[in-house]
């Protein structure tokens, strides 16, 4: 009994491994699809691999196709809506040249970020495209011998021409302030802020990052490359004081491109009578009214100190519903007000920047020794029965009632969000705050329908400007 079950399990074994390996000897199933050409006047589709199978269509001669899988000879191919097989010795693997557009770019050995990195290649390497992967190619690197796996968004179909593009050269800022990080993501450590106009040395590049020197400040880090450009403009900047029509034309008889909010800068390329010609910074040109926009330096912002409070932080995580955390909103909505006001010339100060835990009394204790023009503390709320809405609270009368009412009111104008008011608190971080202090609760965790709604990135673009909106016109 013993030699029969030993004798079973090798044949189960056996069994098991032919459906992993092609009888086909010549190519393993695929893993991944590729695309091949038909090499044969006319050759059948049919239903399965076998020629006992029905025709469904036929393919003409290098007519071209995606393989999806190998059976026995026979390959899989994508076919009208669906799939097809015909035989594998009348097709010829397609590839292809393409050229890597990345500074640095990992081989690895499945498609996958957390695969093993087999080897790097620099721009302009070619390589041999084989197939491919959801966004990952499979390719033959002929000037080091391997195969690998590379993401498909750094393979070009041409080479770069490199002739135009040394190895350093010389950038030039063109936003307001710009972070420089530690490395090329928005959530790495910012090392540093510069400012319209300053030269850096741009040394490399990772996607939409480039790894820039600024010599001025003797600091190597990471910016994005939509606010480098290769001359120095020697263009204002203007600031939107008011949500803005850019239109395709100097006049409001000319179409609306897009609607900018208040506080937006934007680079000044012309004028004709009372409109302006501005550039964003995504490189959209388009006109607005003069009388809408004030110099970076007229903004009621400029010289001004805010010091911005995300609720919350680290092992404290504030308020949760069924989808998010409290202390994740608040950062996140914090850092996109705090660009907002970068952005005017004003000077943000945090109380945190991650998800760290930060005390009550120090974060007052911040607050006191900034001699910060606002302070706001940001939250999300909670209620045990059904809640919703936006409410600002305040603690002096004198000292920040104007704040709140003025934060309050632009809120509700910027999120449509039902209007809870302002409202006296006496929370210790406005409670013991010297500055003028008002701390928000922006819509409901505990509100199914309204978590929904205040986790998207739109509401909290539209929370951080509601926000924004009330500074400006309580600071002028």
């Amino acid at each position: 009994m013993k030699t029969v079950s030993f004798v079973s399990r090798i044949i189960c074994i056996l069994v098991i491994f032919t459906l992993f390996v092609s009888i086909d000897g010549n190519r393993a199933e695929a893993a991944y699809t590729y695309q091949e050409k038909v090499n044969v006047d006319i050759l059948n589709v049919r239903a399965n691999a076998g020629t006992g199978y029905a025709i469904i269509g036929k393919l003409k001669k290098d007519q071209v196709v995606t393989v999806h899988d190998n059976r026995q000879g026979w390959s899989k191919i994508a076919f009208g809506q669906g799939y097809g097989w015909v035989s594998s010795q009348y097709l010829t693997n397609v590839t292809w040249t393409g050229y890597v557009n990345a500074t640095t770019l990992n081989v690895r050995s499945t498609p996958s970020t957390t695969a093993r990195i087999l080897t790097q290649v620099g721009t302009g390497t070619a390589v041999t495209v084989q197939g491919k992967n959801g966004s990952w190619m499979k390719v033959y690197i002929p000037s080091k011998r391997i195969t690998g796996w590379v993401h498909g968004d750094y393979i070009s179909n041409k080479a770069t021409s490199t002739a135009s593009q040394p190895s350093t050269w010389t950038g030039y800022v063109n936003a307001t302030t710009l972070n420089v990080r530690s490395a090329p993501s928005t959530t790495a450590r910012i090392l540093t802020q510069i400012g319209t106009g300053t030269a850096v040395t741009v040394q490399g590049k990772d996607g939409s990052w480039m790894k820039v020197y600024i010599p001025s400040k003797k600091v190597t880090g990471w910016v994005h490359s939509d606010y480098i450009s290769n001359k120095a403009s020697a263009s204002a900047q203007v600031v939107l004081l008011h949500n803005t029509n850019l239109r395709r034309g100097p006049g409001t008889s000319y179409g609306i491109i897009s609607v900018e909010p208040a506080g937006t800068s934007l680079t000044k390329i012309g004028q004709s009578n009372d409109w302006i010609q501005v550039r964003r910074k995504d490189g959209v040109t388009g006109w607005v009214a003069g009388w809408l926009v004030g110099s970076a330096q007229s903004s009621p912002l400029k010289g001004k100190t805010v010091l911005l409070d995300p609720g919350h932080g680290g092992i404290d995580g504030g308020a949760s519903g069924r989808l998010y955390v409290e202390k994740r909103l608040n950062l996140s909505t914090a850092l996109k007000l705090g660009s907002l006001l970068q952005q005017a010339g004003a000077k943000v100060i945090y109380t945190r920047s991650s998800d760290i835990y930060v005390s009550l009394n120090q974060r007052v204790a911040i607050s006191n020794q900034s001699n910060a023009d606002a302070f706001i503390s940001i939250h999300y709320n909670s209620c045990t029965g059904v809640c919703s809405g936006i409410e600002t609270f305040y603690y002096s009368m004198s000292k920040d009632s104007a704040l709140a009412r003025s934060i309050q009111n632009n809120l509700i104008k910027s999120t449509q969000l039902r209007d809870r008011g302002t409202k006296y608190g006496a929370y210790r971080v406005i409670r013991n705050n010297h500055r003028p202090a008002a701390m928000v609760e922006l819509g409901f965790l505990s509100n199914p329908t309204e978590e929904r709604l205040i986790g998207s990135t739109s509401h909290q673009k539209k929370a951080a400007q509601g926000i924004y909106n009330g500074l400006v016109e309580y600071l002028k």
